[in-house]
């Protein structure tokens, strides 16, 4: 598993009346009445932990149920994901697509004609491993070792409005081919941060500047807070949808030994199997030591016991 810490925003930016953006916070969708401006900070340490945010489109009361509908579905498929195993992330991954685009299309039958849609960037954490899901232009970067990497392709910002829109989940009815989204799959290290962003950061701050405050000296949740200060300084003209998630403690696995079996190691090398036949080793050595030490405490009462009586009864 990795340890995490993660900050989430929502902000209705500062042109617009409603935030039709959303996101989902390990099980969790920002509630409808507080996403004009929204924080939450958590700790996390599961073995499979998804983060992911959705810029709807088509204007209050239908792109922000656009996208909705889409995290509602990565919870669905998260839920439905077997404790213990490992992620198939293509095959989560197509499932997530393919119900998102359906439903969101069923959600336009009375809105045909209408350009409504969402964006979808995700990230999957399972254990030592990100994955990442990006449909649209919403963007998601990996900070490490002070450098500013995208993880999504460069031309889904590239493209002409027009046609952004048909990169966007449930457009026109449309089939979506592997083309039209990115993944991409990291090992994780400690210190790394991933940055998910819908295009009211992108389009106010710029690589450069985003990595220039993801390296500031001051605390992560700070960090994340500035990217939000700074798009709003420059104009705010979008919605905002943001969350910065660092990697703590990501767990050292050491390679299969013959016979299938897994040597586990902890964060600073030591063996646990050796740790835990020294602690076999110490427990039976403590349990006779106590007993010892209780047999004297007590031998000690029962003989001093008369002198007392002697005293109490003068």
């Amino acid at each position: 598993m990795a340890k995490t810490i993660a900050l989430a925003i929502l902000h209705k930016g500062l042109a617009r009346m409603h935030n039709e953006d959303n996101l989902y916070l390990i099980d969790t969708v920002a509630p409808a009445a507080h996403r004009a401006d929204y924080e939450h900070a958590v700790v996390n340490a599961e073995d499979l932990q998804i983060y992911a945010i959705a810029d709807g489109r088509g204007g209050p009361g239908i792109g922000d149920e656009a996208a909705l509908t889409v995290l509602r579905i990565v919870d669905d498929q998260k839920c439905r994901q077997r404790p213990g195993l490992r992620l198939d992330f293509p095959v989560f991954a197509k499932e997530i697509v393919e119900s998102g685009n359906r439903s969101i299309c069923q959600l336009l039958v009375p809105y045909e004609g209408l350009p409504v849609g969402t964006t979808l960037s995700l990230l999957a954490i399972d254990r030592d491993v990100a994955y990442t899901l990006s449909l649209g232009n919403s963007r998601i970067w990996l900070f490490r070792d002070g450098t500013l990497r995208p993880l999504t392709k460069p031309h889904d910002n590239a493209l002409p409005d027009w046609e952004r829109l048909r990169r966007f989940r449930g457009l026109f009815g449309e089939e979506l081919s592997p083309d039209e989204f990115s993944m991409t799959q990291t090992e994780l290290r400690r210190g790394d941060v991933f940055l998910l962003a819908t295009d009211g950061l992108s389009k106010m701050v710029d690589d450069d500047l985003i990595g220039d405050l993801l390296a500031d000296p001051s605390a992560f949740i700070q960090q994340i807070r500035n990217l939000r200060t700074q798009a709003l300084h420059r104009g705010g003209c979008d919605n905002l949808a943001l969350i910065g998630i660092r990697i703590q403690e990501p767990l050292a696995v050491a390679a299969p030994l013959p016979g299938g079996k897994r040597r586990h190691r902890n964060v600073g090398g030591a063996d646990v199997g050796s740790a835990n036949r020294f602690r076999r080793f110490l427990e039976p050595l403590f349990f006779f030591l106590f007993f010892v030490l209780l047999g004297v405490l007590l031998g000690k009462i029962v003989f001093s016991l008369p002198v007392w009586l002697k005293i109490l009864l003068r």
